[in-house]
């Protein structure tokens, strides 16, 4: 069967009236873009130019449920591999020794009540009849229904982990059906969901649809390898029209349905960075006769006539906020696969530069994503053999293998080196030292562990901590952000040269010590001495009479 011009009838007779009015006011209107716009296209990819359908490969990125995350990180455990299903946690042994223990996710969620706690995400199944048998509508689709489920359920059935081993591909479309469809007849309803009859309302944004007809959007459905049958699609996303002053071009909305949001973005953006390249850099703005389903109208694209191979690595750098003195770009080596997209080959660099001053450039990527195998960097910066900058990344996400290297090392700027963990591009614990960056100078370091933005702590681990080394003392100060009451926040200690503590300075949140009537107490400050002498301060940091 010749899939990629297979037309499925799904459309019932009442919302084959709505296309066929819509298309009809389109060309009256004549305001769209030519039928044969993406004729090139399809010809090159499908061998036909009138084809309707073209596949390509995915760009497979390890997509983690936020809910599963959210869940296991509260009990302190850390995705390592959400498709293999592991999660690692620091524990100390008998011995007060740390120790990286890693456990299946599916063991923590029954051990944490995962299977008794409900999931936000239903599950949508076939909905059937006293008999178990599949009840369908009218035109003989399975009617599908919500139904709650357990963390556990939620993990067990996610796309992102049950295509483990399985080949997934994206099948482009431009047919008219199957860009009526997008929402309608899958396992996903949403605003752009058609009606069934005149009854019925349909989404609220339905008649949208209107205009991705008249301006070329093409819909993209995430497939299993071997199934060519879309009404089974895993996931979908959409490629919209955004034009400047002077082009047009085409880029993917960031909100999909489905499952794979991950793979289904990073796969039509490498996409549409190939096919639909701009002339010239610019801010291109979503057609205004679209659905704005993201709320992204307007986006920022570099032109590739303004570009020349030292101007990338230049933005390569910049985009990291990468100042390097005296830059000179020269010698730059590229690999790319037959697509023309950065690729490395086994370990072959798929981009290499000198940066003048005896420093280098080294990049992996895989099918134009940054992306390393092995644990090994895919970027990194030498000066002479001297590592002075890294970054470790899985499928474009910043990511901290199990051997606890930090996902990118920066000692490029005043003589500081900075490290930052990640587990799928956020910042994480690094599990031997409970802090997700570390910050080093001559005479301090600077450690914090930040989870969504903040500084949390992580266990028994503070939310940060300075250290800070003097002639004869070192200070270490200790800021545990979640305490209150009878606990202190802050603690800090000062050490002599044999390690003995001979400060030890404690800061509370407004914590009462004794009360009068018209003029309570409260203690926020109390100081050690290695005499065993004690200082109490007041709010102002003065001294209790």
């Amino acid at each position: 069967m010749d899939y990629l011009n297979y037309l499925l009838e799904e459309l019932n007779n009442y919302q084959k009236g709505l296309k066929k009015e819509w298309i009809s006011q389109n060309e009256e209107e004549g305001t769209g873009l030519d039928e044969h716009y993406h004729d090139k296209l399809f010809q090159k990819y499908a061998g036909k130019s009138n084809a309707t359908r073209l596949e390509i490969p995915v760009v497979s990125r390890n997509s983690v449920n936020s809910e599963i995350y959210d869940h296991l990180k509260n009990h302190g455990w850390i995705i390592h591999d959400y498709k293999k299903g592991i999660a690692v946690k620091n524990i100390p042994n008998k011995y007060e020794e740390d120790k990286i223990v890693q456990k299946s996710i599916g063991k923590i969620l029954s051990e944490t009540d995962g299977d008794n706690i409900i999931a936000n995400e239903p599950l949508l199944k076939t909905k059937r009849d006293k008999d178990n048998k599949e009840v369908r509508d009218d035109k003989g689709m399975p009617v599908k229904v919500e139904e709650k489920q357990s963390l556990s359920s939620l993990y067990a059935n996610d796309h992102n982990r049950s295509n483990v081993g399985s080949k997934l591909k994206l099948i482009i479309s431009r047919h008219p059906d199957d860009v009526m469809e997008m929402s309608t007849n899958k396992n996903w309803i949403n605003c752009t969901t058609l009606p069934n009859d005149k009854n019925d309302t349909g989404g609220e944004f339905h008649d949208h649809i209107q205009g991705d007809l008249n301006h070329g959007t093409l819909v993209a459905y995430l497939m299993n390898e071997g199934d060519d049958d879309i009404k089974n699609a895993i996931g979908r996303g959409l490629l919209k029209r955004y034009d400047s002053s002077s082009e047009t071009t085409f880029r993917p909305e960031q909100r999909t349905y489905g499952s794979g949001k991950n793979t289904i973005l990073s796969t039509l953006q490498a996409f549409a960075n190939k096919e639909f390249p701009v002339k010239k850099s610019g801010v291109f703005v979503k057609n205004r006769d679209l659905y704005n389903d993201d709320g992204v109208n307007k986006i920022h694209i570099a032109g590739k006539s303004d570009s020349t191979v030292n101007d990338n690595v230049n933005e390569i750098l910049s985009s990291r906020g990468l100042k390097l003195p005296s830059l000179r770009i020269s010698n730059v080596v590229s690999n790319k696969n037959m697509g023309g997209e950065l690729h490395s080959t086994g370990k072959q660099p798929s981009l290499t530069a000198d940066l003048g001053h005896n420093r280098t450039l080294e990049m992996h990527h895989h099918n134009g994503v940054e992306h390393s195998d092995n644990n090994a960097p895919s970027m990194i910066i030498k000066k002479g053999n001297d590592v002075i900058y890294s970054e470790r990344k899985t499928m474009g996400d910043l990511h901290s293998t199990l051997d606890n290297k930090p996902s990118l090392e920066n000692s490029t700027v005043n003589g500081r080196i900075n490290r930052i963990w990640h587990k799928f591009g956020n910042e994480e614990v690094n599990p031997v030292t409970g802090f997700s960056s570390e910050e080093e100078r001559d005479d301090q370091s600077y450690k914090a562990n930040t989870v969504s933005g903040k500084q949390k702590q992580f266990m028994d681990k503070p939310s940060s901590q300075i250290t800070t080394k003097g002639l004869t003392k070192t200070s270490i100060r200790n800021v545990y952000g979640e305490h209150t009451g009878s606990t202190p926040f802050v603690k800090e200690q000062t050490l002599d040269d044999d390690g003995k503590v001979v400060r030890n300075l404690e800061m509370f949140k407004d914590f009462k010590v004794s009360s009068h009537e018209h003029d309570p107490i409260r203690k926020l400050g109390k100081i050690t001495y290695a005499d065993g002498s004690i200082e109490e301060y007041n709010g102002a940091m003065r001294k209790f009479k």
